[in-house]
């Protein structure tokens, strides 16, 4: 039985699909960059907590040996996970980290910070890796006199091919920088 002279007509039609297809389109385009740079700002969480970490080590060390080390795996410096997962390395680089040889130098490149513990300096590991280095950072330091420290967060947080390497340094006075926003 019909009412008032009207078909049922049931579904939609073809142009109310396409205006839903093409807000939707619309909305995507705004919204997929966005959403990216918002995941690559919370990757730079795990540089803050790494450099956290090492500050909270580092402090522990010096109240109990009156001075920085500059040996993380010596020190106590460790994460949870495995390296494979890691965007960061985190450490004391001993000079600009253009190639894997400078992130992870020779025991003969070390100095010690103290006569009373040699054998704490025997093999020092001055950064600890993520699953790859970085292309380039800038080196973080602890002095010969073992006064100070300054820890660096190196990371490629981008996947798009050139994008800059992202880079944190935080020192014993527990001030925090982005040296370098990695962020594309």
């Amino acid at each position: 039985m019909k009412l008032f002279g009207r078909k049922s007509r049931p579904g939609f039609t073809l142009i109310e699909l396409l205006i839903v297809v093409a807000i939707i389109g619309v909305l995507s385009t705004i919204g997929v960059p966005t959403f990216k740079k918002m995941v690559q700002k919370a990757k730079k969480s795990e540089a803050k907590v790494s450099l956290g970490a090492l500050y909270t080590v580092e402090t522990a060390f010096f109240s109990e040996y009156g001075f920085y080390g500059n040996n993380v795996a010596g020190i106590g410096y460790e994460l949870d996970g495995t390296s494979a997962n890691r965007l960061y390395v985190t450490g004391f680089p001993s000079g600009t980290c253009s190639a894997a040889a400078s992130v992870a130098p020779s025991a003969t490149t070390a100095t010690s910070l103290s006569l009373a513990f040699p054998t704490y300096y025997t093999s020092p590991v001055y950064f600890y890796a993520a699953s790859t280095a970085p292309s380039s950072c800038t080196a973080g330091f602890v002095p010969a006199t073992g006064a100070s420290f300054s820890g660096t967060a190196s990371g490629t947080i981008s996947n798009v091919a050139g994008a800059a390497v992202d880079e944190w340094n935080m020192d014993n006075l527990r001030n925090l920088s982005n040296v370098q926003d990695g962020i594309y």
